[in-house]
């Protein structure tokens, strides 16, 4: 190998190949999750519909056409049971919940790959990672 004027001369080495690699590969979709409220009348006098409680509480997750959705899906559990009427009248101290189908996640590394190991270190192989994100694994559980 030559250099130009200028130029630094760098010799290319072949990547090191993986000794062995640990984790779990990523599933292509998280568990989902679920979302407990239990819920308070504001006024002794008024009534709150299952709708009004997720389109006005959690306006930010869905407009008002998403949560009928998720409601007629069945997706709403009160007090333990299928909720899927969106004009039913909630009760003081009903317990809901609104479990969230799974979906797909970004990527975040679950296999490790390790190059290099012997009785005072490990070396893994950070190479692909652009940000590695210690402690957590997204919505996935397990």
């Amino acid at each position: 190998m030559t250099a130009t004027t200028g130029e630094i001369l760098v010799e290319q080495s072949p990547l090191p190949r993986a000794l062995y690699s640990f984790g779990r590969p990523w599933p292509e979709f998280n568990e989902g999750i679920s979302y407990t409220d239990t819920f308070r009348c504001a006024d002794a006098g008024t009534t709150t519909t299952l709708i009004e409680f997720y389109s006005t509480s959690y306006k930010s997750s869905a407009p008002l056409p998403g949560w009928i959705k998720r409601i007629r899906n069945g997706q709403i559990t009160i007090d333990g049971e299928v909720a899927t009427d969106p004009d039913m009248i909630l009760r003081e101290g009903s317990k809901l919940v609104y479990h969230r189908l799974p979906w797909q996640e970004p990527f975040a590394p679950r296999l490790l790959d390790v190059l290099y190991e012997d009785d005072d270190m490990v070396m893994r192989d950070l190479c692909n990672l652009s940000l590695e994100i210690v402690g957590t694994i997204y919505m996935h559980i397990g």
